[in-house]
């Protein structure tokens, strides 16, 4: 039974972490083995347009605002635009220590011992905790994109459309229904890839390191019972040691 629990446990840990990896698929991260050269192009392709696009077309319209309104609404979503797309571009860059970092990960899931007490603290207080950060930042990021597009909606019901952010296009979208219509899903479909983004770069953060104190605490479990068990005999009690040691040099990494 308790082997049984590990297995599951092990992949659970895995499993709390695939909603990052199939957002970073969305993102362009992620090249298929399938229709490489497709993916590619769509990575490509999604990232000129929002990535790079979103917070540039941003950028022109704050510089050609006309109000100290606009100014100062455009600012606060601007910067907090650009700065989303600076760090999903060193998320890119350093994207193979990710993988890396996962390997650990697994490495150290298949030291967790057939121990009662690593089982129980891996399933009820580690998992519990990263699933807790991530729903945190879905909720956070959700509710902001969602509060958005109702003030937009909200506005338009009273009689005044507007576009959710000042922002340049190559177009009037105010001179037809449909060119408002283009503009305006550009900037909900941006807005909603760039909390897309958002969410995947931060939760990770906090849910890595959370991770990092669960795989800590239980090494620290895992050195305390060295020596206890008198079944073992010193040369199985010193490599024990030395793979906690390992264990101790993989989580530096």
């Amino acid at each position: 039974t308790v082997t049984r629990n590990n297995m599951t446990t092990n992949l659970q840990v895995e499993t709390i972490f695939r909603a990052h990896f199939v957002c970073w698929r969305i993102m362009g991260f992620l090249p298929t083995e399938n229709y490489r050269q497709l993916y590619i192009a769509y990575s490509i392709f999604m990232n000129i347009i929002v990535t790079i696009g979103y917070p540039l077309h941003l950028l022109i319209g704050l510089l050609m605002s006309t109000t100290l309104f606009e100014v100062i609404k455009n600012v606060a979503v601007m910067l907090t635009v650009l700065v989303c797309s600076i760090k999903t571009f060193v998320t890119w860059l350093k994207f193979r220590n990710i993988e890396i970092m996962f390997d650990i990960i697994r490495r150290q899931n298949k030291r967790i011992s057939l121990d009662k007490d690593e089982s129980l603290y891996i399933k009820y207080v580690s998992l519990k905790r990263l699933g807790q950060i991530l729903k945190l930042f879905t909720v956070l990021y959700a509710a902001a994109g969602l509060s958005a597009e109702l003030s937009v909606l909200f506005n338009g019901i009273m009689g005044t459309w507007s576009l959710m952010y000042p922002a340049y296009f190559p177009f009037d979208p105010f001179a037809s229904h449909w060119l408002y219509a283009v503009a305006h899903v550009y900037q909900f479909f941006g807005v909603s890839f760039q909390i897309l983004q958002n969410l995947i770069n931060d939760s990770f953060a906090g849910m890595h390191m959370a991770l990092l104190s669960s795989q800590i605490q239980i090494l620290s479990m895992r050195v305390s019972k060295i020596g206890y068990d008198k079944r073992k005999s010193k040369e199985e009690n010193n490599q024990e040691l030395l793979e906690c040691i390992q264990d101790h040099k993989d989580l530096l990494e």
